[in-house]
């Protein structure tokens, strides 16, 4: 996301240059040229000789078509980016809401794990008196004790999804 907001800023920055680009421009240039020419003691042929030359010009890009349609270009890039940036704060808002329910999922499904887990240890002992009072055959024990460890098996299955979430 900060990745996103600078490449905004750098957009607008260049944004900025083309628009600035169709301001006229002013300038200065000089060139100068000093000679001395002599022919034994004295001056030269033609004597000393000075050369100066100088301008100041004007120079205005804004009847240049092109310069014109890059400012709208980059307004368009800064745009583009703009919105960008916006889906992608949106996609870590969706994010981040889908992790916690999914968190909040898990913590559901864990305490339901442990509700199943106490009921089928309350089956199990009871199922256990039964059988060891001779009311009940060791088939109803047996599958009360795999119940049991069906759901310990689920309650830590749950835990570690839990887990796993949080880190």
């Amino acid at each position: 996301l900060r990745g996103a907001g600078a490449n905004i800023t750098a957009l607008r920055y260049t944004h900025d240059a083309d628009i600035g680009e169709r301001w006229p421009t002013l300038g200065v240039t000089a060139n100068g040229s000093l000679s001395y020419l002599d022919v034994r003691r004295g001056v030269g042929i033609d004597g000393d000789q000075y050369t100066v030359a100088g301008a100041i010009y004007l120079r205005w890009n804004g009847f240049d078509p092109a310069v014109w349609g890059k400012g709208s270009v980059s307004d368009a890039a800064v745009g583009i980016a703009d919105r960008e940036r916006s889906a992608l704060l949106h996609s870590i808002g969706a994010q981040a809401v889908a992790a916690y329910y999914a968190l909040e999922r898990a913590k559901t499904e864990h305490q339901r794990a442990v509700a199943v887990l106490e009921a089928a240890q309350v089956t199990r002992e009871a199922q256990n008196g039964r059988y060891t009072a001779g009311v009940g055959s060791l088939l109803e024990l047996l599958d009360a004790e795999d119940l049991e460890q069906q759901a310990r098996q689920a309650r830590i299955e749950a835990l570690m999804s839990t887990v796993t979430l949080v880190n």
